[in-house]
């Protein structure tokens, strides 16, 4: 068994791991989709039910084009 944060849990076998990968890629997907409607990162955080904000910023992928985008409204390209 595992410890994490004082809780004790059982080892998975790495098949089940390697099942589970799908569903947190789900995850960044789902991040990644807030964050591409504009939806605040603290809402984000809410809604993913993660406690501390860093960990929400891990789940969001930025995509190039929204960089540019960004920089276009400030600068009116």
């Amino acid at each position: 068994q595992v410890l994490v944060r004082g809780m004790k849990r059982a080892k998975l076998d790495p098949d089940r791991i390697a099942g589970l990968r799908p569903i947190h890629s789900l995850r960044d997907s789902y991040g990644t989709a807030l964050a591409d409607k504009d939806v605040p990162l603290e809402r984000i955080q809410e809604l993913m039910g993660h406690h501390d904000i860093s960990m929400t910023r891990r789940y969001i992928q930025v995509r190039p084009e929204r960089h540019r985008e960004a920089v276009s409204e400030v600068f009116d390209w």
